[in-house]
């Protein structure tokens, strides 16, 4: 059993690579395979197992039986049958498949629904058919509130009462309740279906039991609805402004002393040349095939985080933009969830996505994650929890709120919590970084740190990694320090008021933190 995984999750990753070791001569047989029965039929119900079944291919047929936990019948391509309840994200990214509940469903059932069928026979709980882009989603029983949350297409039919604010933050698409509705968010319309509407809508649905009664009503966007747009974020100018390198006893190192820049990420090790990870859209970028072989050289060594086609010492990125790649994962040595680009979940959803993450690239995955700086104790409290190869906070998700507070926001977090050898505290960065910067930020006890190059080409992303490796081997020379895990917060000083008092770091010249942070 691999670091940080309980039982629950062993029996999970269990039954998942049983069943693809079978799934191919099923399919050619045409057979069922079966989840809670013995060979010979013996009821053996199962209770929790979450994470089950990801990434079923077109022919695949699979029945289960018991409780089933969270994340399980992701991006479904074959047949699933669930003869139980069970729990949230439940047939997530639906991708052309027919997955059936029996029982009822947790919250997210259908989240970011591609094509398929999804029947619930017992209702389901809040956000059913979240971020649905195309299919139909079908329930029988008292669903939740926000059904469709930010749906973009697909047909969502409830045969029951909905709860609280129905059809929120929807663009397209359309929610049919066949009971009673409550008043609707704001930019959706509830009205009658027309006649023409009402065929449509049956003829999609093959089951004479669940046609649509002519009194049912529809919810649908207004076409006057406005369309929120995120606001755009001003790149940060000096993000590390006020902040500075000191030496301490050590006297300065020659300009030929060579230094120690690496970093070692997860139990087998990951060796990284520099504590950083640039995110890059593929791993094809990295591979840099026409370059030089100055520019190959430098590439070829260095690990990145990419959203499709990973190297074996790539960190494949785990988010709703991505989940079409994430079996690819097979290929990575590793792979950074990230939080702020899932749907939210609890630690039982936690733990079934990484479920699924250990059955499809190993128990000897290097698994990372990333979410919200201002959820830092929660990222790392699961960090530690499950034994991560490393916990980045992500400054990008709080653009106004100055580095300098990052850094005892996280650093704080990470004595109480993390376990040093075993998980990295790092940072997501939201700005290319220079090497004093990089410095700057593992002084302050960011050992690692992510972040999205200028330029994605190979040439240029070679040049990047060479400036980031000149200007730290400086500072580190500068600083007589051999290697970067030298470097600590007694290295760093504050030439601002507001900087210190803030980060709590030295104030230069006064040469201890303010009074504030020292009663």
């Amino acid at each position: 059993m691999a670091g940080g995984q309980r039982p629950l999750m062993a029996s999970g990753i269990g039954i998942n690579r049983q069943l693809g070791e079978a799934l191919d001569t099923a399919i050619e047989r045409k057979a069922v395979l079966r989840i809670g029965w013995t060979a010979d039929g013996t009821e053996v119900p199962k209770d929790g197992e979450g994470g089950l079944c990801p990434f079923l291919p077109s022919g695949a047929r699979v029945r289960a039986l018991g409780r089933l936990g969270a994340w399980v019948g992701l991006m479904c391509a074959g047949s699933f049958d669930q003869r139980g309840d069970v729990g949230s994200h439940f047939a997530a990214v639906l991708n052309g498949g027919r997955v059936v509940c029996e029982g009822r469903a947790g919250h997210a059932a259908g989240w970011s629904t591609l094509d398929g069928l999804l029947i619930l026979h017992e209702g389901a709980n809040d956000d059913l058919g979240a971020e649905m882009r195309g299919g139909v989603i079908l329930a029988r029983g008292k669903v939740g509130a926000r059904v469709g949350n930010g749906m973009t297409g697909g047909l969502i039919v409830v045969h029951g009462d909905v709860g609280l604010d129905p059809g929120s933050g929807m663009k397209g698409g359309m929610i049919v309740v066949d009971g009673r509705c409550q008043a609707p968010a704001d930019g959706v319309h509830l009205r009658p279906l027309t006649t023409e509407e009402l065929a449509e809508v049956n003829s999609s649905i093959d089951d004479p039991s669940w046609q649509v009664h002519a009194d049912a009503v529809c919810l649908v966007p207004r076409d006057d609805s406005q369309v929120h747009q995120p606001s755009k974020t001003t790149p940060r100018a000096n993000p590390l402004a006020g902040i500075h390198l000191l030496p301490m006893d050590n006297h300065r190192s020659l300009n030929s002393t060579s230094v120690d820049r690496s970093v070692l990420l997860g139990q087998r090790p990951l060796a990284l040349p520099l504590p950083v990870l640039p995110c890059v859209s593929s791993g094809e970028r990295m591979k840099a095939k026409r370059s030089s072989d100055a520019v190959t050289d430098v590439l070829a060594n260095q690990p990145a985080v990419v959203s499709e086609a990973p190297r074996p010492i790539d960190l494949l990125l785990i988010s709703k933009d991505t989940v079409e790649q994430w079996t690819s994962c097979v290929d990575a040595a590793g792979v950074v969830i990230d939080l702020d680009g899932l749907p939210p979940m609890d630690v039982e959803g936690f733990e079934s996505l990484l479920v699924v993450l250990y059955s499809l690239g190993g128990d000897d995955l290097v698994v990372c994650v990333q979410g919200d700086v201002g959820r830092v104790n929660g990222l790392h409290a699961w960090a530690a929890e499950y034994e991560l190869a490393a916990a980045f906070v992500s400054m990008s998700s709080r653009p106004n709120l100055p580095v300098a507070a990052m850094l005892p926001m996280s650093g704080r977090s990470a004595n109480g919590t993390l376990s040093d050898g075993v998980t990295v505290a790092g940072g997501a960065l939201d700005w290319a970084p220079n090497g004093e910067e990089v410095a700057i930020l593992s002084a302050g006890g960011l050992r690692l740190v992510t972040f999205t190059p200028n330029e994605e080409s190979p040439a240029a992303l070679a040049s990047t990694l060479n400036l980031i490796s000149e200007g730290l081997s400086q500072c580190l020379r500068d600083l007589g320090a051999g290697s970067i895990d030298a470097l600590s917060r007694s290295n760093l000083r504050a030439s601002t008021y507001d900087v210190a008092l803030m980060s709590g770091l030295r104030m230069a010249g006064f040469e201890r933190p303010l009074p504030e942070w020292t009663r």
